[in-house]
């Protein structure tokens, strides 16, 4: 879904995952410290869901 950065549009998409008619699929949540691995698994093409880093290290 591309929304523009607006209110509106924002506070519809945070309703819509609230309620289950969005779900976000993370696929793994890495350390700060292994942001190139999470780099290397976005430029392998096999991603599916998102990648987060963990700030807090």
């Amino acid at each position: 879904m591309l929304v523009d950065p607006n209110p509106e549009q924002l506070d519809t998409m945070l309703y819509m995952v609230s309620v289950g008619l969005l779900k976000i699929e993370i696929q793994h949540i890495y350390s700060l410290l292994d942001a190139a691995q999470a780099h290397e698994q976005i430029e392998s093409g096999h991603t599916r869901g998102k990648l987060l880093l963990d700030m807090k290290c």
